[in-house]
């Protein structure tokens, strides 16, 4: 059976800081809370936009949707390529493919935006299963459903190595991961 690399995206396979931040720089003076200092904008690299946008700034529900929709304005336009590939990424996917190691990524970003820089990049050919998580808000619900359906994808496709680069991808990949090796013997 064939070894699975799961990835995240921001962080791990590319530097997406600078797109990230200025959107958010961008988002924040729209709704008249400019931010001086775009290192204080770190933490929205990784986590959910609109969650981070409440915490960050104090906003409400609305007013955190307001600000993805601001955020999205310029990041499908200028945003999304303001970002890099981490050095020797590419050849880095090819030994993996060379060794019949089957990779897929996993994103708290849209699936379109995931494929495009993806696309971009010339390295979505190496890759499986794009996750859309953009209509998805985080609930019990939801966390029940995604809990099941990644034992069920462990038991079935044997992940063996998450690749994450904020402590709760880790955290939660590596719960996941004693879950379904029990599970599995």
């Amino acid at each position: 059976m064939s070894q699975v690399i799961l990835f995240d995206l921001d962080g791990t396979l590319t530097e997406s800081g600078e797109g990230i931040i200025n959107c958010v720089q961008y988002a924040l003076e729209k709704l008249g809370k400019k931010e001086e200092h775009p290192e204080n904008l770190q933490c929205f690299i990784g986590p959910p936009l609109k969650e981070q946008f409440m915490k960050y700034a104090g906003l409400s529900e609305e007013e955190g949707e307001k600000a993805v929709v601001y955020y999205r304005e310029r990041y499908i336009t200028t945003g999304i390529f303001e970002n890099r590939l981490y050095p020797k990424i590419p050849e880095l996917l090819e030994l993996l493919k060379i060794n019949n190691k089957i990779l897929a990524v996993a994103s708290s970003k849209p699936e379109v935006y995931v494929k495009q820089i993806l696309e971009h990049f010339q390295i979505a050919d190496y890759f499986i299963l794009h996750r859309d998580r953009r209509k998805t808000a985080f609930d019990t619900r939801n966390l029940v459903i995604w809990v099941i359906g990644f034992v069920l994808y462990r038991i079935l496709m044997n992940v063996d190595l998450p690749v994450g680069n904020t402590l709760p991808d880790m955290i939660i990949t590596i719960i996941l991961c004693v879950i379904a090796g029990a599970v599995l013997h």
